[in-house]
């Protein structure tokens, strides 16, 4: 009985616990990356900074599920790559259906003109 009684709390524990969503940013370029801005944005913004990423690494930035405050109907995700002597590269992913994140993002920088997108969307 007293199993029952830990398991029910455990599992009452880590659903009302936050949940954190990420965003994956893979660098395959030829490029050493001086600055990465991750950016979510609804009705407020949440900006995650990376710096010093060398060819061939990832960063994972994790975003709690109730950061941005939500306006309840669009959200982006946007990236922002600084390389030196380069143009700021800026690439998003817009949702006009949704003011919360609704799973993970997958960014792959291949070079200046080709950044991927990859979105495993999460059924509610």
């Amino acid at each position: 009985m007293r199993f029952l009684v830990a398991l029910f709390v455990g599992l009452a524990l880590y659903n009302c616990s936050p949940k954190k969503n990420t965003i994956t940013f893979i660098n395959e370029s030829k490029f050493d990356i001086d600055s990465l801005f991750i950016s979510v944005s609804s009705a407020e913004s949440y900006i995650s900074k990376h710096f010093n990423i060398k060819k061939s690494d990832s960063v994972i930035t994790s975003i709690p599920d109730y950061v941005p405050k939500s306006n309840k109907h669009d959200i982006t995700v946007r990236a922002l790559v600084c390389i030196k002597q380069h143009d700021v590269i800026d690439s998003y992913q817009y949702n006009d259906l949704s003011g919360t994140l609704q799973g993970g993002y997958k960014i792959t920088f291949k070079d200046e003109n080709d950044i991927r997108w990859k979105v495993d969307y999460v059924k509610n």
